[in-house]
């Protein structure tokens, strides 16, 4: 089962400063490109939202969670910011064809995804 976490912004818990007030956090659980759970905000469509997702292979899981944003909660593709380490660069050109507005911040690109990272990253090794 993977998960997509979409975070607005994070702040350690020990930090206690009052600009981390108005942050949120949402999450939407998928499987085998199947919404199982979503849980935002009711406000989430008027903020910048930071879409967290480790390991990008052939995009589907993201984009999934992408149409839930933008089609069920109406969010602007401009208002958010996909996050990931790692993408495949089909998975990335998917990603990107469809969702051009969205910005993508990315570490690596590789033709070869490492698998073993989802798996310990969603603890399933």
């Amino acid at each position: 089962m993977l998960s997509v976490r979409l975070h607005y912004s994070y702040a350690h818990p020990s930090l206690k400063f009052s600009s981390y007030r108005s942050i949120r956090i949402g999450k939407i659980l998928i499987n085998d490109d199947h919404v199982i759970y979503a849980k935002l905000p009711s406000d989430v469509n008027r903020r910048r939202l930071l879409v967290a997702y480790p390991v990008i292979t052939t995009g589907s899981t993201v984009m999934t969670g992408l149409e839930v944003l933008l089609k069920d909660y109406q969010c602007k593709q401009s208002n958010i910011i996909l996050i990931t380490l790692f993408s495949t660069p089909d998975g990335l050109q998917h990603i990107c064809e469809l969702y051009p507005d969205i910005t993508i911040v990315i570490s690596e690109i590789n033709t070869v995804a490492p698998n073993h990272f989802g798996q310990k990253y969603f603890g399933t090794d």
